[in-house]
């Protein structure tokens, strides 16, 4: 646990070449930490070394199949490489696995929203806030969509609901201060 604490500091640090020597050391004493190749598949995605990443996002879920942070981060690192149906796929296997991450729904509507599917985006907020309905983030992310879609009212309504969940999220405050500006 220290290794993967120390990988993903000096991750959040954008310091790749040491992360990756952290997590790597992580995996010569746990070869099958989930996290730890997790970590390992970020570092190699964001060095550039997309091929590396997706074999280490692999033995990640391979590992532990259930590990939803695994299944997002491998479809981010898809979608921002274009590759929207395998993002999809990914976002979808994570989603049957574990259905209440809220970030999984999150990241699967917004991958339908980009690639111009609102109503796909829509239909999936929904669920998700219903299999989650205390992820304050997803109700703020749908609101946002919503507000983008011209939906002012509908847009409000889930600011309320994120509000009386968590009223200290600051990403609520950004989002309605932009639907103020609507």
């Amino acid at each position: 646990y220290l290794w993967h604490s120390l990988g993903s500091v000096l991750l959040q640090q954008r310091r790749l070449p040491e992360a990756l020597q952290a997590f790597e050391e992580g995996l010569t004493r746990r070869p099958c930490s989930s996290q730890l190749l997790l970590g390992v598949a970020i570092v190699n995605g964001q060095m550039g070394h997309f091929e590396d990443g997706r074999q280490y996002f692999l033995r990640a879920v391979q590992a532990d199949p259930a590990h939803a942070h695994a299944w997002q981060a491998w479809g981010v690192m898809e979608a921002r490489l274009g590759n929207a149906d395998v993002a999809r796929d990914l976002y979808q296997r994570g989603l049957r696995r574990c259905p209440d991450h809220g970030a999984l729904w999150q990241a699967s509507a917004k991958l339908e929203a980009e690639t111009g599917h609102p109503e796909r985006s829509r239909r999936l907020f929904k669920q998700g806030s219903e299999r989650c309905p205390s992820n304050g983030a997803l109700l703020t992310a749908w609101a946002y969509f919503e507000m983008h879609q011209g939906k002012l009212r509908v847009a409000q309504d889930l600011l309320g609901r994120s509000k009386a969940l968590d009223a200290r999220a600051g990403e609520l405050y950004h989002v309605l201060a932009l639907l103020y500006l609507k």
